[in-house]
């Protein structure tokens, strides 16, 4: 998703299908270091799962592995992403996932 040039804001996805979410990646700023931090939500209610900028910024081995086990999303479940910086810019997060179910 793509986050426009603010402080603050949220992305969302509903997928048919079950995911587990098996890392979260953002590159670089475009003129400044990428520094937002990334909370994410399930149906409209956060997990309490915070990805901060210095994790998720590639420098740092590619951003935040969450290993094999990962975080198990059900089927047409609504995923979002809220994000919180300081500098406003663009910001790109990635999330890579497999289908489950």
């Amino acid at each position: 998703g793509f986050g426009a040039e603010v402080n603050s804001g949220v992305l969302g996805i509903s997928l048919p299908f079950g995911i587990r979410i098996l890392a979260i990646k953002q590159p670089t700023g475009v003129a400044l270091a990428n520094d937002a931090d990334w909370t994410l939500w399930v149906n409209y209610a956060s997990t309490g799962m915070t990805f901060i900028h210095e994790h998720t910024d590639p420098i740092n081995d590619g951003g935040v592995k969450l290993g094999p086990s990962g975080i198990t999303v059900q089927p047409r479940a609504f995923i979002q992403m809220a994000w919180v910086q300081a500098a406003f810019q663009a910001n790109v997060v990635s999330i890579y996932y497999e289908r489950v179910g």
